[in-house]
């Protein structure tokens, strides 16, 4: 089974220079698309709907747009690999690419081994972070669902910790109680009901921490879980 290659966007200014670095490329297994100036490279991607996996551009690219906004326009409707491509190593350049998300600096002439390697790393670490942000979306999911059942569930349901703090009540919880959350959130049950309620809850509370499964209590005013 042939392995796809992966392919580059190339923003190079001197034609040369691009056709040197495309062949470097294409010789360490990249498919490789060039483009000479910003414009281009935006239109380039917007071309190939997807069809880019890394963009190596170049910071100087003559009159008008430069490297560094060229990345920021593009970025702004592409979730697309940037590695800066530069002769220039003065601080005020480097500090330029630092505004964009990016995922290397490479100085041009650094060798077909430096380059590779720091295409590659670009790919993992961009592997990482997009990872990283699935399982950040997959949380927040999962916590909006937690909020609707917990604030729909068309009955009073408590939240504690181990030790009895509430963590929380929802709306027909509070309005039971006459409360809001902040009377009651981060306060030991001890503080909100009677002893000796408090102490079954809290039997109960010990009993569900030592239970392999989840244990639901049911009362007249909550659920205590």
């Amino acid at each position: 089974m042939e392995i796809q290659k992966k392919t580059i966007l190339l923003v190079e200014d001197e034609a040369l220079i691009a056709m040197m670095e495309a062949r470097q490329l294409e010789k360490e297994g990249y498919a490789v698309v060039t483009a000479a100036n910003g414009p281009a490279a935006i239109a380039a991607v917007h071309e190939l709907h997807g069809g880019i996996d890394l963009i190596l551009m170049d910071i100087d690219l003559g009159h008008g747009m430069d490297g560094t906004e060229a990345a920021a326009e593009i970025l702004k409707d592409h979730d697309i690999p940037v590695v800066f491509l530069s002769s220039h190593t003065e601080k005020e350049v480097v500090e330029k690419t630092e505004k964009i998300t990016s995922y290397g600096y490479v100085v041009k002439n650094s060798g077909s081994v430096v380059l590779d390697a720091s295409i590659k790393m670009a790919f993992k670490l961009y592997g990482a972070n997009r990872e990283l942000r699935r399982k950040e979306r997959m949380l927040t999911e999962s916590e909006e669902k937690y909020r609707l059942l917990h604030e729909q569930a068309g009955i009073a349901v408590g939240f504690y910790s181990p030790e009895g703090i509430v963590i929380s009540y929802n709306e027909r919880a509070l309005a039971n109680m006459n409360a809001r959350a902040e009377d009651v959130t981060g306060k030991s049950m001890y503080d909100l009901f009677p002893r000796e309620e408090a102490d079954v809850y809290m039997g109960r509370i010990r009993d569900a921490s030592a239970a392999e499964h989840d244990l639901i209590y049911e009362d007249l005013s909550l659920i205590h879980i």
